[in-house]
């Protein structure tokens, strides 16, 4: 009775394993009728199973008529739920590789890559199958009675893989046939394995990729399914598990092995600390159990360079590999691998886009799904790209191989990350958000830190460290720190969406106002370094009146280091926007209203505008003697700007009168007033252009001396009274001294502002004047175009000076007998004259009576007796 209720339950078994193996068959043959493209290793198992079916037929038949013996029953019991297990890890597999016909375009795209991903496990199923084939065909082989089945089982047994022998593959993520090895990455971590030094690295596609290549002995996970396949005595709730796990791989019986523990982001589950999760109390750390076997090798991926520095014993030789971006070509592969090629047809768009995503491979893998799912081709996705980036990178498309918990945005990536930062350092968390609302790049720690620590606390120290150890901010050579864009923009969204992005965008706004000083030359590298961060900053929208007039303070800061770098269009710009601010919150006649009044007219006056420059000035002038009162310091140096306006429009005694005034007293002894010798070396160009050259000289001379006893030799203020010293003695015929001046001047201003300031190009026209008045033809015409060409990039085509100068070099052609190049220019000069100042005005005059000068038989001639006395704007 007893048999025949074991043969019944065989052929129970059979019979459902033959409808499970037939199923199978059928899924394939379906899908091959819908497609062409069926995996070889798939039409393997079409192969392989309808055998299998042949022989389960079989030995079903002799169960259900009861002549198979107890002892032959239970020899193939095993072998028919092998079998069955081998059915079921095959259909698992279909699942995910076969579409159905309500997959949707993506999901049929996903499958259909990830058939290459499970060939590992099809391959290790048609493996086993065939042993069971051979077992169950070689079962009726001995039914014939030609070999003994007993001892045929056992042997077949003793030969079959066994769990503990045979090596294992166990990885939870499959693999990215996609991966693009950049700079020997996998190689490197080869070497490393080789050598037995510990492998870290900071990428999880990077780790699959190397241990799917060498399948060597592999664990990853501490769970207890992968570990039941190598360890017999694992228990579901043991105390004791990472114990067993590294006792068990520190055992060198048990034979090679490789270790991945990925995503090893959190340095308190590692080492002392408290940890989330199942182990939220304080605890030792986890790493005393990281086992240590000179036969195993262990690759760590993590955002914290700070664990693997810690689990390779912060050992030179064992330096973590820095996973970067990729290259521009790597990137542009990685591209071209998850696309298809009707997406790909605009290849410039493709450098464009791999580059706007930072050559990030989860940026570029995200982007390729959005593209493939929705039909987009890579120039219609860059448009949506630069519309509203954060929306574009937000959307979660899905990865098979990622955990669903961390998502597969490239933001919600990131912002897993921050998240956790701020949770273990609520400082590093601060710094962050405040370095994402400034300019990314060159962001100086002086910007970072708040008013109650400093830049060697080590509270501070440590969160810029943790911040480091994700790779979130990058540590510049210069002691600056630069933010990734793409981190950039992802820290943007969150505090948007956390609707503290207003919060940390007036703290930007303090910092500023804290740091970002005036732009006068002692703080030009200062402001440089720090300019495009005040321009972020003055461009968010702030509400409130004390917000408003902090950032007219950052603009009038901005516009003063644009006017002192020859930027006039955008200094311009800059004050009309503080005076509207100023004049609305504070009124119009408030000290800092006129103070932004009177650098707007003096940006006016460097524009040439005199006359628009006269009126904005004379408001100044009126509310600074009302507030201040008529001998106040800042009244006086309104004084002398307006002077300097009058002299431009050639209202010579106005002009002395008014700088006298602003002398107030001093012409004996300036003493250290920089503003009174700007006066006076102003006063000595008065003289200059009324023709009292010798009075002038005394003024100059004056100024001269005083600059260089209170700034120094070589500073600009004083270079400027060399540089006016040098047209003076031109003027009065003494060129070979007034050559040595301009030379002075130009090395000096070279060295101390750059080659293309607007005071380096001005002394280098003033030479090629002093070339001119000595002869030199040649080396007058080179001087004067290589000045011109800087005027006109620095100042403008249409600025006075620029036209001055191009007047100068018609002039010197002229005289080189190159006539009508000179009456090209020349007729030039006057249009534009015409057009800016109008036809009737005196700058047009001027030139019109050049060109009448020129056309004339004695044009030469009046040329030769100009010499020296060309009325040039004085420094």
């Amino acid at each position: 009775m007893a048999e025949s209720v074991v043969a019944i339950g065989l052929a129970a078994n059979i019979v459902q394993l033959i409808i499970w193996a037939t199923k199978i068959v059928k899924r394939i043959d379906e899908f091959q009728e819908r497609s062409d493209k069926v995996p070889k290793l798939f039409r393997d198992i079409k192969t392989q199973l309808p055998l299998l079916l042949d022989t389960l037929g079989e030995t079903q038949k002799q169960a259900e008529q009861g002549a198979l013996e107890e002892k032959t029953q239970k020899a193939l019991e095993p072998v028919i739920e092998g079998c069955k297990t081998e059915c079921s890890r095959l259909e698992e597999v279909l699942d995910k590789v076969l579409p159905t016909a309500s997959d949707h375009r993506l999901g049929r795209n996903i499958k259909a890559i990830s058939s290459v991903a499970h060939e590992r496990k099809v391959k290790d199923i048609i493996e086993t199958v065939r042993v069971y084939i051979q077992n169950l065909t070689f079962y009726q082989t001995a039914r014939a009675g030609r070999v003994n089945l007993g001892e045929y089982l056992h042997t077949a047994r003793s030969r079959s893989p066994q769990p503990d022998s045979r090596k294992v593959f166990l990885v939870p993520f499959e693999r990215d046939y996609d991966y693009i090895d950049r700079a020997g990455i996998i190689r490197e971590l080869d070497d490393r394995r080789k050598t037995h030094r510990p492998n870290l690295s900071s990428q999880s596609n990077t780790a699959i990729a190397f241990v799917s290549k060498i399948q060597a002995r592999m664990f990853s996970g501490f769970t207890p399914p992968a570990l039941r396949s190598l360890i017999r005595q694992w228990d579901d709730l043991s105390p004791d598990a990472f114990q067993i796990v590294s006792d068990w791989l520190n055992d060198e019986d048990h034979g090679p092995w490789l270790m991945v523990l990925d995503s090893a982001d959190d340095i308190d589950l590692f080492y002392q600390g408290t940890a989330k999760g199942p182990m939220k109390t304080h605890h030792p750390g986890i790493a005393q159990f990281v086992p240590r076997s000179p036969l195993g090798s262990i690759v760590v991926t993590t955002r914290d360079r700070r664990v693997a520095e810690r689990l390779a014993d912060r050992n030179k030789k064992n330096e973590p590999i820095n996973v970067s971006p990729m290259s521009g070509s790597e990137a542009e592969e990685l591209l071209r691998s998850k696309l298809p090629d009707e997406l790909l047809s605009d290849s410039a768009a493709a450098v464009e886009l791999v580059s706007a995503l930072g050559n990030l491979p989860l940026a570029i893998s995200q982007a390729a799904a959005f593209m493939t799912e929705n039909g987009m081709d890579v120039s219609e996705y860059l448009a949506a790209f630069r519309e509203d980036e954060a929306q574009v990178l937000s959307v979660d498309l899905g990865d098979s191989r990622r955990p669903s918990e961390n998502g597969s945005s490239l933001l919600l990536t990131w912002q897993i990350s921050f998240k956790q930062i701020r949770e273990k350092e609520p400082r590093a968390a601060e710094i962050l958000s405040l370095m994402s609302v400034l300019d990314r790049n060159a962001i100086p720690k002086s910007l970072l830190v708040n008013d109650s620590e400093s830049a060697t606390e080590f509270k501070f120290i440590r969160a810029l460290g943790t911040l480091k150890a994700f790779s979130l901010v990058i540590a510049e050579k210069d002691g600056n720190f630069a933010l990734h864009r793409l981190v950039q923009l992802s820290m943007r969204k969150y505090l948007e969406d956390e609707g503290t992005d207003t919060h940390w965008q007036e703290k930007a706004l303090m910092a500023m106002v804290k740091h970002y000083p005036p732009g006068d030359f002692d703080n030009w590298k200062t402001c440089e370094a720090l300019s495009s961060h005040a321009q972020i900053v003055i461009d968010y929208e702030f509400k409130s009146d004390e917000c408003l007039l902090q950032r007219a303070t950052i603009q009038h800061n901005l516009a003063r280091f644009d006017g002192q770098q020859s930027r006039y269009a955008l200094a311009h710009q800059r004050y009309e926007e503080v005076i509207s601010t100023r004049k609305r919150i504070l009124g119009s006649d408030h000290p800092d209203t006129l103070q932004g009044i009177f650098h707007l007219g003096e940006i006016l006056y460097k524009q040439s505008k005199y006359r628009k420059a006269e009126i904005l000035l004379r408001e100044c002038l009126q509310g600074r003697e009302g507030v201040l009162g008529p001998t106040h310091p800042d009244t006086l140096i309104t004084v002398g700007q307006l002077a300097e306006i009058l002299r431009g429009l050639k209202r010579y005694p106005e002009a002395e009168e008014l700088y006298r005034r602003a002398l107030a007293g001093k012409e004996d002894d300036l003493g250290d007033d920089i503003n009174a010798m700007r006066n006076a070396d102003n006063l000595g160009s008065v003289f200059r252009d009324a023709g009292d050259l010798e009075e002038a000289e005394k003024w100059v001379r004056f100024a001269f001396e005083a600059r260089e006893r209170s700034t120094g030799p070589t500073s600009p203020v004083t270079l400027e009274s060399v540089s006016h010293l040098a047209y003076i003695l031109r003027m009065r015929g003494r060129y070979d001294e007034a050559e040595a001046q301009n030379k002075r001047a130009l090395a000096g201003f070279e060295k101390e502002l750059g080659r293309e300031h607007h005071f380096t190009l001005r002394s280098l026209d003033d030479l090629a004047t002093v070339f001119w008045c000595q002869g030199k033809l040649k080396a007058a015409e080179e001087q004067n175009r290589r000045a011109l060409r800087g005027l006109k990039n620095v100042l403008g085509p249409h600025h006075l000076r620029t036209l001055s100068s191009t007047s100068k070099l018609a002039k010197i052609l002229h005289m080189q007998r190159r006539w009508a190049e000179a009456m090209d220019l020349l007729k030039g000069v006057l249009r534009v004259k015409q057009e800016e100042f109008g036809v009737d005005s005196p700058e047009a005059e001027e030139t019109s009576r050049e060109i009448e000068q020129l056309s004339t038989k004695d044009g030469e001639k009046q040329l030769e007796s100009e010499i020296g006395r060309l009325t040039v704007e004085a420094p």
